[in-house]
């Protein structure tokens, strides 16, 4: 199984459709499927940051996680 680094952009791109990137990321989602995905405590803190901005201007339930997606791990 292939490792691959997820970084804040791929992560903001699965799970706000809104970002540019979003339907790249979901058109992708099944070659990803078979990867493992690993990320850092700083990526997801970078995540974590952008998703409460974007929330605090938008709807909340346009933010959205499938079962779909390929797991993260740090």
């Amino acid at each position: 199984m292939k490792t691959v680094f997820a970084d804040t952009s791929y992560w903001i791109a699965l799970l706000y459709p809104p970002d540019r990137l979003h339907a790249k990321v979901t058109a992708m989602s099944p070659e990803i499927s078979t990867m493992r995905l690993v990320t850092s405590e700083l990526v997801l803190t970078e995540l974590l940051t952008r998703l409460v901005t974007a929330a605090q201007s938008c709807d909340p339930s346009r933010f959205r996680l499938s079962k779909t997606h390929a797991k993260a791990t740090l």
